[in-house]
């Protein structure tokens, strides 16, 4: 989905070579002046029309985004629904928007930041108390409790990419083995687990047998957000906006998650895999604000790519791990929809996606639309067929 914009340049007119003599060296400055102040008016008009926006929706870019995590996100706004002037709204929501992500990326993800405590802190200095960023807080108090044990399976993420590469049965058998003690640590509280203090102040616990696993293994890490991480970004992005008045719009990216801040009707393509092919079965609208999350078990986009991988005899594998730490997908796609957030509807989803139950029975109480089969299911009443 390319987000470049296309620049059209002004037709050039045809130029007029005027000639003026040395003699009348005043009607020379004349004209040069006359050209200065014509060019600079005509570099007014041009900036002026860049700068300025339209009302409606509208693609608001990040504005020189530090992080490059903008590239997964998409921001879309509706323009001039208030007294503010469209030009002064988008330029405001572009750079809050992109405060905000960055922001939160720095916090939340797993990479070293300077003068950040986020997860990376956490991996490198187990069992030491840290005051966190609120963000951070607020998304472990979550990830405790919706009591999932994802994130504990950080050193399975990192090795599922590396599955990829496998090509014969011994590196296979040597990932299983490694798959097995990792989900025994990851399943076990005693062995690793997240305790919150007061006052922002966490603690990640790891059992000294888990550590010298870790050392003994070249494992560096114990907790990470891993597919969970973009949709804690999209909380983090609306409830930003929304502090500051900005409710117009949506954010979603492009792993399926989303957080609509407006009451407008939105679409969800529905898509299934027919014969190895990503085949859209049809369309399905929902009304916000609330929360959407969406999985698939194959690729659609080429920016899908990187998360999936196709084997040899044509079997798709996807990035959702159930509790054993197994690549599983109940169905062929599901999207749900809530109006709390994106993080607390993820966790849910996933686990119910990764799972074996394909009637997804413990998302009874929440609106769902399912892709299996060539045809489309329909559970609650947040989703309808599009006409």
């Amino acid at each position: 989905m390319s987000r470049e914009a296309r620049r059209r340049e002004p037709a050039l007119r045809p130029k007029t070579r005027l000639e003026v003599s040395d003699s009348h060296l005043s009607i020379r400055v004349v004209c040069v002046v006359v050209a200065i102040v014509m060019a600079a008016l005509a570099f007014g008009a041009v900036i002026n029309g860049l700068l300025s926006a339209p009302a409606g929706w509208q693609q608001i870019e990040a504005v020189s985004s530090k992080t490059g995590i903008d590239q997964d996100f998409l921001l879309c706004y509706n323009l001039g629904q208030t007294e503010q002037d469209a030009s002064v709204e988008k330029k405001a929501v572009a750079a809050l928007y992109t405060q905000l992500l960055d922001g939160a990326y720095r916090v939340l993800s797993n990479t070293q930041q300077e003068s950040k405590i986020n997860l990376y802190t956490l991996n490198h200095q187990p069992n030491t108390a840290l005051t966190v960023d609120p963000l951070l807080y607020d998304a472990l108090q979550t990830l405790e409790e919706s009591g999932s044990r994802l994130p504990y399976f950080a050193p399975l993420m990192s090795a599922y990419r590396n599955l990829f590469q496998y090509t014969d049965d011994e590196v296979g058998a040597q990932y299983e083995q490694f798959r097995q003690e990792i989900a025994a640590f990851a399943m076990d509280s005693d062995a690793v687990q997240v305790k919150l203090l007061p006052e922002n102040t966490v603690r990640l616990e790891i059992s000294p047998e888990y550590l010298d696993y870790a050392r003994e293994n070249e494992v560096e890490h114990f907790l990470d957000f891993g597919i969970l991480l973009n949709a804690f970004l999209c909380d983090a992005v609306a409830q930003g906006l929304e502090e500051q008045g900005y409710v117009n719009g949506y954010v979603t990216s492009f792993d399926g998650y989303a957080r609509s801040l407006c009451a407008e009707q939105l679409g969800l393509n529905v898509f299934d895999l027919v014969e190895g092919t990503a085949t859209q079965l049809g369309t399905v609208t929902y009304t916000g604000p609330g929360s959407l999350v969406s999985c698939r078990s194959f690729p659609i986009l080429e920016q899908d790519s990187v998360n999936y991988f196709t084997c040899s005899d044509g079997t798709v594998l996807a990035p959702y791990l159930n509790d054993q730490g197994q690549l599983h997908a109940a169905a062929a796609s599901l999207s749900t929809f809530d109006h709390g957030t994106a993080a607390a509807l993820a966790l849910r989803t996933l686990a119910a996606f990764a799972g074996e139950d394909d009637t997804f029975a413990a998302l009874d109480d929440l609106s769902w639309v399912s892709g299996a089969n060539g045809q489309i299911t329909l559970h609650g009443q947040a989703f309808q067929l599009a006409e």
